[in-house]
């Protein structure tokens, strides 16, 4: 991915023909390889046991080549490695083949044990992988339960940990050569095809192995748990397909053996991330310090302790982190380690189990936002973290997918989360198949592909009147179109008609009814409208265009935004208002409308009327104070074939993909390599030449989609409206906003934008 530009001005003229030049600055991540889940049936690839190859000995490594197991657009396998016979207590290290050996570790075994840990670790083109024994010599066994692709397979959603089985007060331990079955239906949706969970056996009567497999299917000669010592406590996790009745089954081996499920995720139906492996590495030891926050300081952790894992992630939206955790140095007798997402509460399950002195790993994939809890019940223990990759919330498989970035006070990002803003573009989640987004001031609309509308942030048709996710607009379908104005909200029907909904305290309901200072919560016809082709909503004004090129408004017009003529009394702005829709005089042939006065007609002209504020007329006068009670032509613009606006600002794309501007330019947002002041008549943004959609933010911002499905954006950025790695400074000339391809369309919204991606990437 190349540098990207950006520059932050405050004052910088341009002259004749000059052309501004983007200062660099890098990219802070790399592309990550989005990917996605397929599980197999449980298969023995590795046994150093069998044929002629041996223990793996000291300093030594072995070659596990699966390129004849996965496809070639696999990036990350599944696998659980069990170590046996080991002569001297050991680590493992499982990394790409072709790499240097990172100072990693993905099993630790004592002289003499046998114990297994899953491995999830990348893949470099020729699917191989290494593994490596440290010390004296040790036995090799790897089984197959999965790989992670860029091109088919199942998205992921992680759960808070939730015990699913606990045997010590459910049905009692599992008998010798015996199963268990465990229902996940009422945790897992339909249609989920693995799951992710920590198996821990405890209180083992005799030496025994336990399987685990989808249930309904045969049970494989696999193993994921093995236990050899009476009274021992020893978890693993497992990634495994679920069967048809999203059930799995536990057999154990020999004796009596407790089995606790502790579920902490699935994929398939209903999930939202995809993996992003990388390469094996160290991010967290408390015997260093490194990773750690609050305090950062090297030390172990206490009884009853806690310490602060400080996540480096790679990538925007992590939401699942996925690595090795190990415990070395226990000094009390017995101990479980309890990993958790700061903020989030501790949960009632455990991801490692140790003994004094043990040293023991086990894999481990968290919810997490930025930073873990890591927890200790009894003794001094230390803890490192090695990781192997990281879930992210993705359009990858989505039909239609809207990202967000901004200001988020009243839930404007859809994600639920409480930041305050953002400046990486992020999806909204749980939202598939949109066609269209609009936003107003604090109100974010999307159309879904059938028909139905959502909202989020401020708006009266969701409960409460503020809502961080998606909430379905009620009563409305068949919509073919949508905006959303200061404090309302209009669609289209497929057969003609408009519904509006919102304040009506200027009559912009459109039905004939006086609500005063109230609102209407429920969509509501707007009377007399049919064959209408498009709508906009206003900051107190609504518009739409009829088959015929005829304009229509209704609400406020106290600076002649209804554009039939009409003048307010001083002081009076409600006198004039039109609770119904009226014509807007002497306008033809429009074919598209944009908020308070702002039309397009079909020869590519431009007309405006309305208030003049910082110019937004666009015909030469820049007074204040001046209204156009009837539309007149924006001298100069030809070949337009878009229009967006909003209060302060007006934008015009042509043919040629060049984008103009005019109206307030405080913070850079016509966007010329100027700030300060305003224009009354269109000036050129710099920088753009083939651009396919264009936005007005509701303040200070202006944004542009470019032929290749990147987004652009210049003006103010105190809340990361600009989409890029600061929440700082301006922009005078159009910045790549990071991290999105494939975009149709871009919205703006006060102090924040919405990105359509319209098909899966």
């Amino acid at each position: 991915m190349r540098a990207r530009a950006l520059i932050l001005m405050t004052g910088l003229a341009l002259s004749a023909g000059s052309v501004v030049q983007p200062i660099a600055v890098a990219d802070p991540t790399a592309p990550p390889t989005t990917s996605l889940f397929t599980s197999v049936n449980p298969v023995r690839v590795l046994d150093t046991r069998e044929g002629t190859s041996g223990p793996v000995g000291p300093g030594a490594t072995i070659t596990l080549d699966l390129s004849s197991r996965l496809p070639a657009t696999a990036t990350a396998v599944v696998l659980n490695i069990t170590g046996t016979g080991p002569t001297a207590s050991t680590f493992v290290i499982v990394h790409p083949s072709g790499i240097a050996r990172p100072d990693t570790t993905n099993l630790s075994l004592a002289a003499g044990e046998t114990r297994a840990s899953l491995a999830t670790t990348a893949l470099h083109a020729d699917r191989r992988l290494a593994l490596f024994n440290n010390t004296g010599s040790v036995h090799l066994v790897a089984d197959l339960t999965g790989y992670y692709a860029t091109d088919t397979g199942s998205k992921y959603r992680t759960v808070p940990p939730i015990r699913i089985l606990d045997t010590r007060s459910d049905g009692g331990p599992v008998g010798p050569d015996s199963s268990r079955s465990v229902d996940l239906s009422a945790k897992v949706p339909a249609g989920a095809t693995a799951v992710a969970f920590n198996l821990t056996g405890t209180n083992p009567t005799a030496w025994t192995f336990v399987t685990a497999w989808p249930h309904g299917t045969a049970r494989p000669w696999t193993s994921n748990l093995n236990l050899i010592t009476a009274g021992q406590t020893s978890p693993n996790l497992v990634v495994l397909a679920v069967g048809a009745d999203r059930g799995v089954d536990l057999y154990n081996y020999a004796g009596g053996v407790d089995l606790i499920v502790d579920l902490v995720g699935y994929y398939g139906a209903d999930a939202d991330s995809v993996f992003n492996p990388v390469d094996p590495r160290r991010d967290m030891d408390t015997r260093t310090g490194q990773g750690l926050a609050h305090p950062a300081t090297p030390g172990p952790l206490t009884p009853n302790g806690y310490r602060t894992y400080q996540v480096l992630s790679a990538f925007a939206d992590t939401n699942t982190v996925v690595f090795n955790l190990t415990g070395t140095g226990t000094t009390a007798a017995m101990t479980f380690i309890s990993v958790f997402q700061a903020g989030g509460g501790g949960p009632a399950t455990s991801n490692l189990n140790l003994v004094a002195g043990q040293t023991a790993t086990n894999l481990v994939m968290s919810p997490v936002k930025s930073e873990l809890l890591l927890y200790n019940q009894a003794g001094k223990t230390h803890l490192i973290g090695d990781v192997a990759g990281y879930f992210t919330r993705t359009c990858a498989g989505v039909r239609g997918c809207a990202y967000a970035w901004g200001a988020n006070t009243r839930g404007q990002l859809g994600d639920g989360s409480a930041d305050e803003r953002r400046s990486t573009p992020k999806p909204v989640p749980n939202l598939p198949g949109v066609v269209a987004v609009a936003s107003g001031k604090e109100e974010t609309l999307a159309l879904r592909d059938n028909g139905t509308v959502f909202a989020w942030g401020t708006s009266v048709v969701v409960p409460g009147g503020t809502s961080p996710v998606p909430v379905q607009v009620p009563g409305l379908s068949s919509v073919v179109k949508i905006s959303a104005g200061y404090r309302n909200g209009l669609a289209l029907k497929s057969d003609g008609t408009v519904w509006a909904w919102g304040d009506g305290s200027y009559g912009q309901i459109g039905d004939g009814v006086d609500y005063g200072a109230g609102a209407q919560p429920i969509p509501t016809r707007v009377s007399g409208l049919t064959d209408v082709v498009a709508v906009a909503a206003g900051w107190g004004t609504q518009y739409a265009v009829r088959s015929d090129g005829t304009v229509w408004a209704w609400g406020d017009n106290s600076h002649g935004q209804l554009g039939n003529g009409t003048t307010c009394p001083t002081g009076n702005p409600g006198a004039c208002a039109s609770n119904v829709p009226v014509q807007v005089s002497g306008l033809t042939d429009v074919v598209e409308v944009s908020e308070d006065g702002y039309a397009l007609k079909s020869d590519g002209t431009i007309w405006t009327w309305g208030g003049n504020t910082a110019g937004v007329l666009g015909i030469g006068n820049d007074s204040y104070g001046y209204s156009a009670v009837v539309p007149a032509r924006v001298p100069g613009l030809t070949g337009v074939a878009k229009i967006n606006g909003s209060d302060h600002n007006r934008y015009a794309l042509k043919s040629d993909g060049t984008v103009w501007a005019w109206g307030d330019n405080l913070h850079g947002q016509l966007g010329n390599g100027t700030t300060g002041g305003s224009a009354s008549s269109p000036v050129q943004v710099a920088l753009l030449t083939d651009a396919r959609s264009i936005a007005s933010g509701e303040a200070d911002n202006g944004y542009a989609v470019t032929s290749d499905g990147s987004v652009w954006s210049w003006g103010w950025n105190p809340h990361g409206q600009l989409g890029i790695p600061t929440t700082t400074g301006q922009s005078a000339v159009p910045v790549q906003v990071l991290g999105l391809t494939g975009v149709t369309q871009v919205t703006g919204y006060f102090h924040g934008a919405i990105a359509l991606i319209p098909h899966a990437r």
